[in-house]
């Protein structure tokens, strides 16, 4: 049998069975030696959610990241994590989300609620989401403009296992444990190092300025 009546035969029987979660055809404007094939992110992984497209022996990962997005949406409204919550913005796609996390108790951030955008790249979860704080914020691993230094949100600390409910739980804990070795604002990382009782103070003048209504 020629190899063009076995890939024909497989084609068809491709075309027949239509196996869940994967798919192939032969690529537009090629022979029918080129095929594109898809393979969908198996349920109840990381990676549900995604298409893996294979061309040409190389595979690429597709922007279907919505229904991995969707997935967490439920589980966050679902679980009603405390001091956490998140939702996808007031007139904006569902890649565009706003956060807000409450001032841990007994800590110089008790009271304030801290506000967050929280932005999803195309190729979420295999790259980190992008938070930014809106609400000012005095900390030594938060800007003044908002960004935020914490290891899970870099590509090499990234991991596609890790969801937005554990970034936020993750930035609660940095709220009252900061890393001032790693500092975004070197005068709050020094003033933690050198007087944690005027640092804990002009922590609390923050809040009650910016995250109190």
């Amino acid at each position: 049998m020629s190899n063009i009546k076995r890939i024909q035969k497989e084609l068809v029987e491709l075309q027949r069975d239509k196996l869940t979660g994967i798919s192939a055809s032969p690529s537009a404007g090629k022979d029918l030696t080129h095929w594109e094939g898809f393979i969908a992110g198996p349920p109840d992984s990381p990676y549900e959610g995604t298409i893996c497209q294979h061309s040409e022996n190389n595979f690429t990962k597709n922007m279907s990241n919505i229904k991995r997005i969707q997935k967490e949406l439920v589980e966050l409204q679902r679980d009603k994590l405390t001091g956490i919550s998140a939702s996808p913005s007031a007139g904006k796609d569902l890649t565009h989300w706003e956060g807000f996390i409450a001032g841990p108790p007994d800590s110089p951030y008790e009271g304030g609620l801290f506000r967050l955008n929280i932005s999803f790249p195309p190729n979420y979860p295999y790259a980190p989401p992008k938070l930014t704080f809106i609400t000012k914020v005095y900390h030594p691993n938060i800007s003044t403009s908002g960004s935020i230094c914490l290891d899970i949100l870099k590509p090499s600390g990234w991991s596609p296992v890790l969801t937005i409910s554990r970034v936020l739980l993750s930035l609660s804990s940095l709220l009252t444990d900061p890393n001032p070795d790693d500092p975004l604002e070197s005068g709050a990382a020094r003033l933690y190092k050198s007087n944690r009782e005027a640092y804990n103070a002009r922590v609390r003048e923050f809040t009650r300025k910016y995250a109190c209504e």
